[in-house]
């Protein structure tokens, strides 16, 4: 079903610029005479080729972009790891407070940002009496069909860094798509948001230390 309206559309427009090609046509032979009539018969399917076109490079070009710098640039990056962590903390992690993520969403509230590698991040979520989650600011997307996101993971008694990530989503994955301009075919551009759900996987083993 979805197949035939399909052939149904395509059918209904070639046949409106058929139709649209006509009227131009006449109206470039009432201005030009027979070189007019061509031009205007000619013009409505340039224009639809052009556009394609426009549209294919576009498409490439920003996945290129995506790639490039997942590739490049995307990952989790664990400076402290879990272990690590837990065994440098082990005679203080019963006293730890926990909060909940109305609670550390105030706290976090009152903290400064913080510059990380050139980019300013935010208090996100104080997770416990000695983690909160960032998030960064910077906005560096290399097109207005991608968002990049960075995570950090902060140790606020010591200031280490825990971890941090950087990662790119495209289309209607992206926050900084912006307003009219996303184009349903970029949704299929291959990007790395996983590294997204990497970064909370691993957040979360830092927090089961505390219980």
């Amino acid at each position: 079903m979805f197949l035939i309206a399909i052939i149904f559309l395509l059918l209904g427009f070639i046949f409106c610029m058929w139709v649209v090609s006509r009227i131009l046509g006449r109206i470039g032979y009432a201005t030009h005479g027979e070189k007019g009539r061509k031009i205007g018969r000619k013009a409505p399917w340039m224009l639809v080729l052009v556009f394609i076109a426009y549209n294919i490079v576009e498409y490439f070009y920003v996945r290129f972009q995506v790639q490039y710098l997942c590739k490049k640039e995307a990952g989790v990056f664990v400076y402290v790891t879990p272990e690590q962590w837990k065994e440098e903390n082990k005679d203080e992690l019963d006293q730890i407070v926990i909060y909940d993520y109305e609670e550390g969403r105030k706290l976090a509230k009152n903290m400064d940002n913080i510059i990380i590698d050139n980019v300013v991040m935010r208090p996100w979520v104080t997770e416990n009496s000695r983690i909160t989650s960032f998030q960064g600011l910077k906005d560096k997307s290399p097109n207005q069909y991608s968002g990049t996101f960075y995570d950090l993971l902060l140790d606020t008694k010591t200031g280490k860094v825990l971890m941090k990530s950087f990662y790119i989503s495209t289309g209607v994955g992206s926050i900084w798509v912006k307003g009219d301009s996303l184009k349903e075919w970029m949704n299929t551009v291959p990007s790395c948001s996983e590294v997204g759900h990497e970064f909370l996987t691993k957040k979360r083993t830092y927090l089961n230390f505390v219980q």
